[in-house]
């Protein structure tokens, strides 16, 4: 009995999905957003990237580059 992946495999329709690559970190806590108590957003509109820092108990943790349309901001 012929399936739809079946078939599209023989029209060459199906393309495998790569594997996903596992977290190799990991964190215990004992409530969810315990590590993070501060979050520093910077926009940056001309160049459509916002930088993102991560703070906990003073200590700086890292920053990451997000783009703009990924956040899901509030405009006033």
């Amino acid at each position: 009995m012929a399936t739809i992946i079946d078939r599209a495999k023989r029209n060459n329709f199906y393309f495998l999905r790569l594997k996903r690559k596992a977290h190799d970190t990991e964190v215990i806590t004992n409530y969810p957003g315990e590590l993070i108590q501060q979050l520093l957003i910077s926009l940056d509109k001309d160049s459509g990237l916002s930088e993102v820092r991560f703070w906990y108990r003073d200590n700086f943790l890292g920053m990451q580059k997000v783009k703009n349309s990924e956040l899901n901001l509030v405009h006033f």
